[in-house]
């Protein structure tokens, strides 16, 4: 089963990861794929995405981003 995670990507919001599930993501070896919504990126800067990075970096984790969406078309409703 761990060889199999290696490979895999597992979605988490940024505001999960950050508030809740970093140390699980790295205590269980899991990739994620980040996703960002337009309140994230408002709310969050290079500082707080710093210490998430360094994380998965230091296990040689695959990190993927998911930047916001809406409804299939890019872009966002992002009042700015």
């Amino acid at each position: 089963m761990s060889r199999l995670i290696k490979h895999i990507q597992v979605n988490i919001p940024f505001t999960m990861l950050y508030d809740s599930y970093l140390d699980r993501f790295i205590e269980n070896g899991l990739n994620p794929e980040i996703g960002f919504d337009a309140k994230a990126l408002d709310q969050y800067g290079a500082s707080d995405m710093a210490p998430v990075a360094k994380a998965f970096n230091e296990r040689d984790a695959t990190i993927s981003l998911h930047g916001p969406f809406f409804d299939l078309s890019p872009g966002s409703p992002d009042p700015r």
